[in-house]
């Protein structure tokens, strides 16, 4: 099977929420299902995030999921390098997120003293800047990933 991956814009569900779908052999998926018989096996959310210092251009990934039969075929890798290449191309400057550094550090997220995350661990919070620039600042992700219903 190829995998091809498929941009759905969902500003209703997540203010300006970029998820990027991956489907199953050239099916174009769209929407929260499929057309066509292309079967959605992963997905990663990227949102932007806001800085205490007033930076823009910065963003939150995740989250990010692929089904368990579909796992360790690098699926999620892909979507990382997929998501990460889009905010590269619209000028963002960089992406945050809260996660396994063992995963993330091969696409050059690390910790960094300079961002922080109230109440994370700074090991699990990881920043990459698509510049030489990282803000001095604390980082606030969208109302919704603090939901508990």
């Amino acid at each position: 099977h190829r995998a091809r991956v498929v941009v759905q814009e969902l500003g209703p569900l997540v203010e300006k929420c970029r998820v990027v779908l991956v489907g199953l052999d050239d099916e174009v998926a769209a929407g929260a299902g499929s057309r066509g018989g292309g079967e959605i096996v992963g997905h990663v959310a990227v949102s932007p995030v806001v800085l205490s210092d007033g930076s823009a251009g910065w963003f939150g990934l995740g989250p990010i999921s692929v089904l368990p039969e579909h796992q360790g075929r690098g699926i999620g890798s892909r979507l990382v390098r997929e998501v990460l290449q889009r905010l590269r191309d619209s000028g963002a400057r960089g992406c945050v997120l809260v996660g396994d550094p063992g995963f993330y550090t091969r696409f050059r997220f690390r910790s960094h003293t300079a961002l922080a995350y109230p109440d994370v661990p700074a090991e699990v919070f990881l920043v990459l800047a698509f510049g030489d620039a990282v803000p001095q600042a604390t980082v606030t992700f969208h109302p919704a990933f603090g939901a508990t219903e």
